[in-house]
């Protein structure tokens, strides 16, 4: 976004929301899971925050990692879901990091661009096996998916 109200702003988007996720939360979480169709079914049951199936998938897995998984579904909206991440998540203290960098990257934003609302869902997952790290997506009112 550029210094006088963004690209989103000069291609006529108005009221955008931009929504963060990081890559590093479901990679810590499943880092002992071993087997990828096993990570990639997750990965979608987390995408669709389809519970039933996590739970069926959770058979084989540790309960702090089935915990975790659990939670991630519920875990979008404003900076509060930071906040509310650190203690659902404290059995992976990894991700403390990555929450801070998160939560810091939402500052700068509305430093910069007060105008754009700035949301998270740690469940978001698009493209987990090629991000290494924060990922974001803009929305929209009108539009039906990602701008």
């Amino acid at each position: 976004m550029g210094e006088s109200g963004g690209e989103c702003a000069r291609a006529g988007v108005r009221g955008a929301t931009l929504d963060l996720a990081d890559a590093r939360i479901v990679n810590a979480v499943l880092r002992g899971v071993a087997v990828p169709e096993q990570r990639e079914a997750v990965a979608t049951a987390l995408a669709a925050k389809d519970v039933a199936t996590l739970h069926e998938l959770g058979a084989g897995l540790s309960a702090p990692v089935l915990e975790a998984l659990l939670a991630l579904v519920d875990l979008y909206g404003d900076e509060s879901v930071l906040r509310k991440a650190a203690g659902v998540l404290h059995a992976f203290p990894v991700l403390d990091t990555t929450l801070r960098e998160l939560q810091w990257l939402a500052g700068q934003l509305r430093q910069t661009h007060p105008d754009v609302q700035v949301g998270f869902d740690l469940a978001d997952l698009g493209g987990y096996g090629y991000y290494s790290g924060a990922r974001f997506a803009i929305y929209s009112a009108g539009a039906n998916d990602a701008l």
